[in-house]
C-alpha cells in the first residue's frame, strides 16, 4: 500500500510539476495550448520537432524551463514505474489486493483527471503559481491573453495570401482593414525576413505571411474572401458591422462612467 501511495503521490507532483512550466512558459509568451503542450513534451521526453520546440531552444529561459523539466521527468517516470511495479510485484500482494489497487489507482486517476477539467481549480492555481513565480522566481508575470483581449472575442492568426484572395495587390491603406476592425501585425515575405512595422503604402503581395489581430468571425471570413463585387460588398458589410459594435462599446463606456 506505502508503493501505491507513493505512486499517486508523484503522480500529483508530476502534474504540479507540469502545470508550473506551462505558467512559466505562457509569461514568456506563448499561448495556453501551447505552453501546455511543450511543457508535458519536455516533462516526458517525446519532444516533438516543431517551430514551437525550436522557439524554446533559441529563448534562454524557455530552454531553461525545458531543460529543468526534462531531468524532473526522467526521475518522476523512473519513480513511478519503480512504485507500480512494487505494488503488483511484493510477496505480501494477493489477486484481492491487486484488484483493490487498480481499482484505486484508477479511481484516483479519473478524479484528478475531473479536478485538471474544473474552470475554476485552474484560475485557483494559475494565480497562486502566477503569485509564486513572480514572488521567488523573479519571472515577471505578464497576461497575454488579457493584454491582447484574447477572451473577448479577438483572437492573432496568420494568414497565408493566395492568388484569388482580395486582399492581392492592394496596399495595406486600400484594404482598409483597420474599418473592419483587424490590425496588421506583421508581414512576412517567403524566406526574407519580416518587413517589420507595416505601413500603409505596403503591398501584399501572393506568398506573403500576414500576422492578423481582430474579432475571430471577421478574419475567418476574411481568410476565405476572393476578389470581386462579392469581396468588396464582404469588406462594406464587415465594416458595417465594426461601426456598430465600436459604438455598443461606446455606449456601453460611457454607461459605466
Amino acid at each position: 500500500m506505502i508503493s501505491l501511495i507513493s505512486f499517486l503521490i508523484i503522480i500529483v507532483i508530476s502534474i504540479l510539476i507540469t502545470r508550473i512550466a506551462a505558467v512559466a512558459l505562457m509569461q514568456t509568451g506563448l499561448s495556453k495550448h501551447s505552453a501546455h503542450f511543450q511543457a508535458r513534451s519536455a516533462f516526458t521526453g517525446v519532444g516533438f520537432t516543431t517551430t514551437e520546440s525550436e522557439s524554446i531552444v533559441s529563448h534562454p529561459v524557455r530552454r531553461k524551463i525545458a531543460l529543468i523539466l526534462m531531468l524532473l521527468g526522467n526521475a518522476g517516470l523512473v519513480s513511478a514505474m519503480s512504485s507500480l511495479v512494487i505494488t503488483f510485484t511484493s510477496d505480501d500482494s494477493n489477486k484481492l489486493d491487486n484488484w483493490l489497487s487498480i481499482s484505486i489507482i484508477f479511481a484516483s486517476l479519473f478524479g484528478l483527471y475531473l479536478l485538471s477539467r474544473s474552470k475554476l481549480v485552474n484560475r485557483i492555481l494559475e494565480r497562486i503559481i502566477k503569485w509564486s513565480l513572480k514572488k521567488y522566481a523573479g519571472l515577471e508575470v505578464i497576461d497575454y491573453h488579457m493584454l491582447l483581449d484574447l477572451n473577448g472575442g479577438f483572437e492573432i492568426t496568420e494568414l497565408t495570401v493566395e492568388e484569388e484572395d482580395w486582399i492581392t495587390g492592394k496596399t495595406l491603406k486600400e484594404t482598409s482593414l483597420r474599418d473592419e476592425g483587424i490590425i496588421v501585425l506583421d508581414i512576412r515575405r517567403g524566406k526574407e525576413s519580416s518587413l517589420g512595422i507595416p505601413e500603409a503604402d505596403d503591398m501584399i503581395d501572393v506568398g506573403d505571411i500576414l500576422t492578423l489581430y481582430g474579432r475571430k468571425e471577421v478574419l475567418k471570413e476574411l481568410d476565405h474572401r476572393k476578389k470581386g463585387v462579392w469581396g468588396d460588398r464582404a469588406h462594406t458589410e464587415a465594416s458595417e458591422k465594426m461601426d456598430e459594435y465600436r459604438k455598443k462599446r461606446s455606449e456601453k463606456m460611457k454607461s459605466k462612467n
